[in-house]
């Protein structure tokens, strides 16, 4: 059997593995938000969700928060099951338990959370900015969860999930990275993830970023073959892109999510890839990731002063200062994350930011600052 064929052959084997394995995933199921740090004194937003159907008069849907704090537990009908939300104002410093209880059709689901509450009375200056960071950070996750698009009708079933009505695939590129930067990431293989945010905003987030990618054909440029790392290399080879906006910018923002995911053994399952035909299906994430940075490469400026740099288009003939800046962080990321970069992308690069002609790091020499790696790229070059 040819590579190609066992690749295919493997890839089909996944999905069908992926099938099998998700199959319960349906069952109901009640989760709370993260665990998170509050001021005691201060209203916050105590919140769940549950996949039990919203009430009805007929099948009355109810839920019931008690906060774990001895005060009177808050109580209603379930209308909004992707968003179960009160506010609650913690009186007095510690850690407690809060529970959301569901009850729907006689049977009742449970789900709990630690919240620690601190008194900014008493604790230092330095540890009274750390808990107003943290509560920051959680109240902004907050905000994209309840601002996805179509969120509650697209939960919980939706296999995707996007933000944002212009420049969606791009918004919800960062958005996803947002959430992985603060340690919400799939697992490095296929099983189900379990948290909120695991389960309903990387996921379905990543999800959506790959079924938009797009596919070309890469040739070898004039610089060197982008082909590399893949099986259907040398050039010429299948590159993927995100041109729905420009994709100067747009492929790189959708590289980063993937960079971060920590979860690159992962195979693409769920969606149909409907701007690919088909191409990501049974693909691991760190094939596809591997794609975007050939198509990338591909798309590096090819001569005279765009040499090396990227504009608003792939090879476009001129270059933007702000698309280089995000077109290398991507790569950075990338390489990080164990992804090979085609060779000449460093050289062109370095010719890009003039580095040869401008000064360099101070008590560093050419040679110390040939580009081996994007990371000494970046700190060899004084732009």
């Amino acid at each position: 059997m040819n590579a190609g064929r066992q690749a295919r052959v493997s890839r089909i084997a996944a999905v069908i593995a992926l099938l099998l394995g998700t199959a319960s995933a349906v069952s109901a199921e009640t989760l709370m938000m993260p665990k998170r740090d509050m001021l005691r004194g201060t209203s916050q937003v105590v919140w769940g969700v549950t996949t039990r159907p919203n009430h009805t008069t007929t099948v009355p849907t109810t839920y019931t928060i008690n906060f774990g704090d001895g005060t009177a537990p808050a109580t209603g009908n379930v209308t909004d099951r992707s968003y179960i939300a009160v506010n609650h104002t913690y009186a007095a410093a510690g850690t407690f338990t809060a529970t959301l209880q569901v009850t729907n059709a006689g049977v009742t689901e449970n789900a709990s959370v630690e919240i620690r509450v601190f008194d900014g009375a008493v604790i230092t200056e330095e540890q009274l900015r750390g808990v107003r960071i943290n509560s920051a950070i959680e109240d902004g996750l907050r905000f994209l969860w309840v601002n996805q698009n179509s969120r509650t009708t697209n939960f919980p079933a939706g296999a995707m999930t996007s933000w944002s009505a212009s420049y969606t695939q791009s918004y919800s590129a960062l958005v996803v990275l947002a959430f992985e930067n603060h340690n919400y990431r799939l697992d490095n293989d296929d099983d189900a993830p379990t948290g909120l945010y695991e389960k309903y905003v990387v996921r379905r987030g990543l999800n959506y970023i790959i079924d938009e990618l797009r596919q070309f054909s890469l040739t070898v440029q004039t610089a060197g073959d982008p082909c590399v790392n893949v099986d259907d290399g040398p050039a010429p080879c299948v590159g993927l892109r995100q041109n729905q906006q420009q994709e100067g910018y747009a492929t790189s923002l959708a590289i980063l999510p993937l960079a971060a995911s920590n979860a690159l053994n992962r195979h693409v399952s769920e969606i149909t890839g409907s701007e690919n035909a088909g191409y990501v299906v049974g693909r691991t994430y760190r094939e596809v990731l591997q794609r975007l940075i050939n198509g990338l490469a591909w798309g590096q400026g090819e001569s005279g002063f765009a040499r090396g740099g990227w504009a608003y288009s792939f090879n476009a003939g001129n270059t933007d200062g702000s698309t280089i800046g995000w077109n290398v962080l991507a790569l950075l990321d990338a390489e990080a994350a164990g992804i090979t970069v085609p060779a000449f992308v460093k050289t062109a690069s370095n010719e890009a930011v003039n580095c040869p002609a401008r000064s360099r790091t101070r008590n560093r020499n050419r040679a110390a600052c040939s580009p081996r790696s994007m990371t000494r790229l970046r700190a060899c070059c004084v732009v």
